[in-house]
């Protein structure tokens, strides 16, 4: 228990060190002429009291304490407490209280007291103590003071040294916030006589915000409010007061009355609480009175702290006063290890009751006002003045109808929609959904409550260090950032339920009026007021026909009245918003809002919500220390009257000829300017002087005008330049005497009032010899030899080494043996503590360097491993992290700086590995080249020419591109000569023209150049066809001059017959033979076949023979002499249809003649009586002849084909067929073709080049389904036809093989660790067979085999077995412990043993599979090697490191960011982490406590960014 208290008070003193550190600027310490005051407030004590109303009430004892040994420790004059000491008003709990300020007063530092409204029974808790029962059990805290009011608890405390200050009851009356009269009089009283005058107050003089507070303003507000509609009118006229006490809307947070006239009596400085917020709020009174009301926090919130302020003698009649101010915050008490965090929690269980309560008055407030403002609406627009509005021409016999309309305007649509806005129970539900989306939200990582704790708790510590919650949505409005906001609206839309919204909005909207009136019932007006088509855009609202229609453009006249900053019209940003959220539609008064379509518009116009706030300069509201409300600073109160301005500015301004200010009249200006802004514009208006009328382009010049405009020109720095020449004139410090006292507190009190602009332009000596002057004069006013000797041994100490230890001790013992008094009189008590750090930093930073220099030595060798880079980045952040001086000492940072570039190469190497291996794949992935290879191989050579040149060399197929590129373009050029030659060929083609026997030589030689061509040549012939047409034509026009040529020399033959004679028969037998030889075209030729069957029939009968010969058909019949009668005549019939004929033409023969041949003698059939011979002509070749029965059998005729003709015997005549066999083309080569084409995959080849195969294809078949009858011509064109298809099958162009699936597992199976499994020679095996592949050439038809080849590598990893993980570290930090624990204590053994076990346990747990394996390995490695440095030497007394501890556990409280220079906090940091890590015994104590001082003195010295 000792240690603990001895450690507390310990804390609590270097706390105290740290706020008077932090306090401490141009004032230096406190000289004679002020006074210092520490102040408390909201004790709230009560014994078992429980957290309630967001106090923390049960940690009130401790929190007392903690506050009371902060005042103990400090050099404060006097403590004031400002109320509410208790929380129950009991006489046990005052009792405790005054038992713990006694112990304050039993230090010499007197304490006054007042009563809150918790302390007393009159106006305060019905439970708590008399008035008299309180100044009882405080006689010894101000109320045996010879001045007290007999009607309250208000008293003067004389504080001596010309200081009084005025105590007032506040809750004396009612509780409320009075402040008795007693209490100004005294104050104006004390003021008059000489003395320096301030006050303390429970409740404070300025309101703070509430909730009470803001709907109160709201009434006043409302009820000030006149609309200017053809006369001025409130539609407010209820009495707001009333209003709010009818409500019950009371304001508990301020001094209801007196608070002015306390400032016009002189007071400058109010002491208040209340509250629970830590701020200072300035008021000046209409006489030009200024005072600032100091409150103090609550001890029991977030504002928890002790408030030190340092008041100067106010100047003659308190027209001037100067104040300081310091907070030193409760950051920690027992049982509360961090103050902040306990009122955190305790606030915001709170919160959802304080948000039950906003909503509950803001509810009431509306029940109120709706029905308080309907009537006076309405009489409003029954009482519009149009004339006055700008109406006119309205002819008075309209009077009584514009009259009726506005009757009914007012009571039919105005009253009905007032009603709807105000239905309590549709506002109830959209209130509660907006609360539940609001509850459902996340604030940037906080819920709502804690969202809004945040602020309120920012607000009550008045810092302004906001929480990043919610500063991250601060700085997005203040720097226009919209996302943030965007997502926080989104989220909102996603959580809120519209219905009951848009239910209400709907019904607002639809509610109109449509009215008409006649006019000496000839004109009808008629009215339409419909707000949602007012809002969809210009409405028809009064229509009488073609006297007038006026249509109201809302969003234009708004345009014309609203300005946004950007110059943006009104309607731009606002209207789509209106148009999305409320109508439901774009300019749209037809549809309706639904609940899913405001939740999408919400959405989807979020950041035009955000743009809104943004044009109306919401961010500028916010400004960067919003919630700072006055936690420290230097303030100067002054009283200036209108008459002193206004004399002011006569004397500095009479006319506009002023051309420069006089810096010796810096006060007579500070004091014009600053007054200026306490008056009213009035006000102002009676002595500031127009010094330049006012022209039709330029504004008007008054004094306040032209003393601004002087004083930003060259007087700043005037004024610096003459407070420059007043310090240097000031003897050296050294020479300084209590003579020049006066002088040096004047320019000190001078340079507190300057502006920022003169401060700028003073030098930073000047400033420094103020300081020094302050802190000279201060010293001999406090001289004590004793104090003076210390300060003398301090002094001596110097520059700190390791020889100064003696030094520094003995002025350490000289300063211990003074007293507490004393020891608050040694003003460089500072240069002592930071000599002992010095020395300590002094001592360690051989081993601070050693620890960097093995760090680097750990380093090993460089890998471009993550554990490697990791022991760099420790050594480098050592090394940083050293005092700049200690660096050069670093043996061996060039060791450092090696590992750094060496790691940099391999990184390098890595990254350019990287980038060069999708490029490989891309090469690979070209495969065969073909004319459709460009897109790759181009692809491929960007890729490559991004690269850097060490990237570029490691495409290790790089030569495979180059291949590819020249292939390529060899195939480009290829295809260009193929081009060319074919289209030679294509030219001689179309040379040939019309085809004529003189033709044959062309076509000759363009089939011989079209016979050499390639088949890659010949498939780009497109006019092949007329080639083959052309020798089709050819080939015709030469058979026909050769038949021509056959029958002339026939019909020669048949012309040289002349008259018949048995002698010429050889001669008609040599022309029937001529003839028999000619083909059937060349018989058609033969003009005179009917000469030679004439002489052919009458040879016969000159041989007496019968022979018949039919002229048509060429048959002929012989029979001997008297086989037939002599008058027998032969009729030969050709049959061309019929049921025979159609027989026969069934039997699919190539063509047939059928013939019926009978013999008739005196008009009767007869029969031969033996076999005739019949001769019937071949018509064409593969011609056969046949004897034909009645129903079509056809039975072969052997006969003779002699000279064109069958000729055969027969028994008897009858129908003979002769019938031709179909005989083709031969099609064997076109069909191989086609066969080949069809076994072809279209899948596997560029699809231009298999379009044209494929039209070649379309075109052999045509050719083959033509079924050509064989002939030259034909088959010609038939094997044209199977030629262009194999050549088209020859030119085509295989795909390139989708091998990224390949290159994808393959990439995956190279970046695997090896190491990592037991066996990864089949995935190695596989990844040789897969690069060995890649490495020749492939196409699509390959791609089975690089399915074949990824699936190996897939199988092959899917069977790795993962090795056992490494357990290294661990097994080499066992091998750390200790091997005898005998001497060190159980605790720390144990501690040891079971870091032990569970790093053994977590070697049967750990794999390989864990993603964190050796993040796992390196923690229980790591524990086991704290547990080893945490072994403590039994029977060994170590220091107390918990001071230590703490202050190395504050730093963590500190944004670096905040201030300017965060270094020194983090090297004291480190010297006392180092110490803490040595296990410091006792003896060392002073060590550890010098540490700690030194992180202490480190966070004091910081200065705000």
């Amino acid at each position: 228990m000792k240690k603990c208290k001895r450690l507390l008070s310990t804390v609590l003193a270097v706390m105290m060190l740290l706020v008077s550190v932090q306090a401490a600027f141009i004032a230096g310490a406190e000289q004679a002429s002020t006074i210092k005051v520490a102040t408390i407030s909201d004790i709230r004590y009560q014994a078992g009291a429980a957290d309630k109303d967001g106090l923390m009430l049960s940690k009130s004892a401790a929190l007392l304490d903690a506050a009371i040994a902060k005042v103990k420790a400090s050099n404060a004059d006097m403590l004031l407490v400002t109320g509410d000491l208790t929380n129950n008003g009991s006489k046990t709990s005052h009792q405790y209280v005054a038992s713990k300020l006694a112990e304050v007063k039993a230090e010499g530092i007197p304490v006054y007291v007042i009563p809150g409204e918790h302390d007393v029974r009159e106006g305060g808790t019905t439970t708590a103590v008399s008035k008299a029962v309180f100044e009882d059990l405080y006689k010894d805290f101000g109320y045996s003071e010879p001045q007290q009011d007999p009607n309250s608890a208000s008293y003067v405390a004389d504080l001596g040294n010309g200081f009084k200050v005025v105590m007032s009851d506040s809750v004396a009356a009612d509780g409320q916030g009075q402040m008795p009269q007693w209490v100004v009089d005294k104050a104006k009283a004390e003021a008059a006589s000489g003395n320096t005058v301030f006050a303390a107050s429970h409740h404070p003089a300025v309101t703070r915000g509430s909730v009470d507070r803001t709907f109160i303003d709201l009434l006043h507000t409302l009820a000030g409010l006149e609309i200017d509609l053809g006369g001025k009118t409130k539609i407010y006229t209820n009495d707001p007061d009333q209003a709010a006490a009818s409500l019950g809307l009371v304001d508990r947070t301020y001094i209801r009355s007196n608070a002015g006239a306390l400032a016009d009596a002189g007071v400058k400085y109010l002491f208040t609480g209340h509250a629970g917020t830590l701020s200072i709020s300035g008021m000046t009174t209409t006489n030009g009175a200024q005072m600032y009301d100091v409150m103090s926090g609550s001890l029991v919130n977030a504002s928890s702290s002790v408030r030190y302020t340092t008041l100067s003698k106010a100047s003659a009649g308190m027209k001037e006063q100067r104040a300081e101010f310091t907070t030193s915050m409760i950051a920690s008490a027992d049982g509360v290890a961090n103050v902040e965090q306990a009122a955190h929690a305790a606030f915001q269980k709170q919160m959802p009751k304080e948000v039950d309560y906003a909503i509950e008055v803001a509810e009431k407030v509306i029940a109120h006002l709706i029905p308080a403002i309907k009537p006076n609406v309405q009489t409003l627009i029954k009482n519009l003045d149009l004339a006055a509005l700008g109406v006119t021409g309205i002819p008075s016999v309209a009077n009584s109808a514009v009259q009726s309309i506005k009757n009914k305007l007012a009571d039919n649509y105005a009253g009905p929609l007032l009603d709807i806005l105000g239905n309590q129970a549709k506002l109830h539900s959209v209130i509660m959904d907006v609360r539940s989306a609001l509850e459902a939200m996340d604030f940037n990582g906080r819920s709502f409550y804690a969202f809004l704790t945040d602020i309120f708790v920012t607000i009550q510590k008045g810092d302004g260090k906001t929480p990043a919650a919610v500063e991250g949505i601060f700085d997005a409005l203040r720097q226009q950032q919209a996302g943030p906001l965007v997502e926080l609206i989104q989220s909102f839309a996603d959580k809120f339920n519209p219905t009951n919204l848009v239910n209400l909005l709907n019904e607002a909207l639809d509610l109109r009026l449509d009215t008409s009136e006649k006019v000496l019932g000839l004109v009808t007006i008629k009215v339409h007021v419909h707000l949602r088509s007012l809002l969809a855009g210009p409405f028809l609202v009064i229509d009488a026909g073609s006297i007038n229609q006026t249509n109201i453009d809302l969003w234009h006249e708004l345009d014309g009245a609203i300005t946004l900053p950007n110059g943006k019209k009104f309607s731009e940003i606002a209207r789509p918003i209106v148009n999305d959220l409320i109508l439901g539609g774009p300019n749209d008064a037809s549809t309706k809002q639904t609940p899913a379509r405001f939740t999408q518009n919400l959405k989807s116009n979020a950041e035009g919500v955000v743009n809104l706030l943004f044009e109306f300069g919401v961010g500028d509201l916010i400004g960067a220390n919003i919630f700072a409300q006055g936690q420290s600073g230097v303030y100067v109160a002054r009283t200036v009257t209108l008459d002193e301005l206004g004399s002011y500015l006569n004397q500095l301004v009479p006319n506009n000829d002023v051309a420069s200010l006089n810096a010796a009249n810096w006060n007579a200006v500070r004091d014009a300017l600053n007054a200026a802004g306490r008056f009213t514009s009035e006000q102002l208006a009676t002595v500031n002087k127009e010094l330049v009328a006012a022209t039709d382009s330029t504004a008007a010049v008054t004094q306040l005008d032209k003393l601004q405009e002087l004083a930003n020109a060259e007087f700043y720095k005037a004024v610096a330049d003459a407070f420059t020449v007043k310090v240097n004139a000031l003897p050296a410090v050294d020479a300084l005497t209590l003579d020049h006292a006066q002088q040096v507190y004047a320019l000190q009190s001078e340079y507190d009032q300057f502006y920022a602009e003169i401060k700028a332009n003073l030098s930073a000596e000047t400033v420094a010899k103020l300081n020094a002057a302050v802190a000279k004069i201060y010293s001999l006013e406090n001289y004590d030899a004793a104090v003076d000797a210390v300060m003398t041994k301090i002094a001596a100490i110097g520059t700190v080494t390791t020889e100064s230890e003696a030094a520094i001790q003995d002025a350490r013992a000289a300063y211990d043996a003074l007293t507490v008094r004393q020891q608050k009189q040694v003003t460089n008590y500072q240069t002592l503590v930071e000599a002992e750090a010095a020395l300590i930093l002094a001592k360690e930073n051989a081993a601070v360097i050693k620890s960097v220099e093995d760090k680097i030595a750990a380093i090993g060798e460089v890998s471009y491993t993550s554990a490697s880079k990791a022991k760099i980045d420790v050594a480098r952040a050592a090394y940083n992290n050293l005092d700049e001086a200690l660096r050069p000492s670093v043996s061996n940072y060039e060791v450092l700086t090696a590992a750094e570039a060496r790691y940099a190469e391999l990184k390098a190497a890595a990254e350019d590995a990287a980038a060069a291996e999708p490029v490989i794949a891309q090469i690979n992935a070209i495969g065969k080249v073909t004319l459709e290879s460009k897109r790759l191989i181009e692809a491929a050579e960007a890729a490559y020419a991004a690269l850097t040149d060490s990237q570029q060399k490691l495409v290790s197929n790089y030569e495979t591109l180059t291949a590819a590129r020249a292939a390529y373009d060899a195939l480009v050029q290829a295809e260009a000569d193929n081009q060319a030659a074919a289209q030679a060929v294509m030219d001689q083609i179309a040379a040939i023209g019309a085809v004529t026997l003189e033709s044959e030589a062309a076509i000759q030689q363009a089939r011989a150049a079209y016979d050499l061509l390639t088949p890659a040549q010949k498939a780009l012939v497109t006019n092949l066809t007329v080639l083959t047409n052309a020798e089709s034509t050819l080939a015709a026009l030469q058979k026909q001059a050769a038949d021509e040529k056959a029958a002339k020399a026939v019909d020669e033959l048949i012309a040289a017959i002349g008259d018949v004679t048995l002698e010429k028969e050889e001669q008609i037998a040599a022309a029937r033979e001529a003839y028999n030889t000619l083909s059937s075209d060349q018989k058609r030729l033969v003009e005179k076949l009917d000469v030679l069957t004439a002489a052919e029939a009458q040879l016969s009968v000159l041989k007496n023979d019968f022979l018949f010969e039919d002229g048509a058909t060429g048959i002929t019949l012989r029979a001997d002499s008297g086989v037939l009668p002599l008058d027998t005549i032969m009729t030969v019939q050709e049959i061309v249809s019929g049921d025979v004929f159609d027989a026969i033409l069934a039997k699919d023969y190539k063509a047939f003649h059928l013939y019926d041949i009978s013999l008739a003698s005196d008009g009767s059939p007869v029969a031969p009586t033996k076999a005739v011979k019949i001769s019937i002509p071949q018509f064409a070749a593969n011609t056969a002849v046949y004897s034909v029965a009645a129903d079509g059998t056809m039975t072969p005729v052997e006969a003779v084909l002699e000279n064109g003709s069958f000729n055969f015997s027969a028994d008897q005549t009858g129908m003979f067929a002769v019938a031709q066999a179909r005989v083709s083309v031969d099609t064997t080569a076109l069909k191989a073709a086609i066969a080949a084409f069809e076994a072809l995959d279209d899948a596997h080849y560029n699809a231009a080049s298999f379009a044209k195969a494929n039209a070649a294809y379309e075109a052999a078949k045509a050719e083959l389904n033509a079924n050509y009858e064989l002939t030259s011509a034909n088959q010609r064109k038939v094997d044209a036809a199977a030629s262009a298809l194999n050549d088209a099958i020859a030119v085509l162009t295989y795909l390139p093989a989708d091998i990224s699936g390949l290159n994808t597992v393959l990439y995956q199976a190279k970046m695997m660790n090896a190491a990592d499994y037991v066996d990864f020679s089949a995935v190695k095996e596989a990844i040789a067979a897969a690069d060995s592949f890649l490495a020749g050439s492939y196409d699509i038809r390959d791609q089975g085999a690089i399915d074949k080849l990824a699936q190996n590598i897939t199988a092959a990893i899917e069977k790795l077995t993962l090795a056992p993980a490494d357990f290294t570290a661990i097994d080499n930090a066992i091998a750390a412990v200790p091997k005898d624990l005998h001497n060190y204590t159980d605790e720390s053994v144990a501690a040891v043993n079971k870091a032990v076990e569970a790093a053994q346990a977590a070697k049967n747990t750990i794999t390989r599979a864990d993603g964190d394996w050796q993040a796992q390995v390196q923690s229980y490695a790591q524990a086991v090697l704290d547990a080893i440095a945490g072994l403590q030497k039994a029977n060994v007394s170590y220091a107390d490191t918990s001071m230590l501890e703490l202050a190395i556990d504050m730093v963590h409280l500190y944004y670096p960011a905040d201030y300017v220079d965060f270094s020194g906090v983090e090297a004291a940091k480190a010297a006392a982490q180092e110490l803490l890590n040595e296990k410091p015994t006792s003896d060392r104590q002073e060590e550890v406590d010098a540490a700690a001082m030194a992180i202490f003195d480190a966070i004091g010295a910081l200065e705000w960014a």
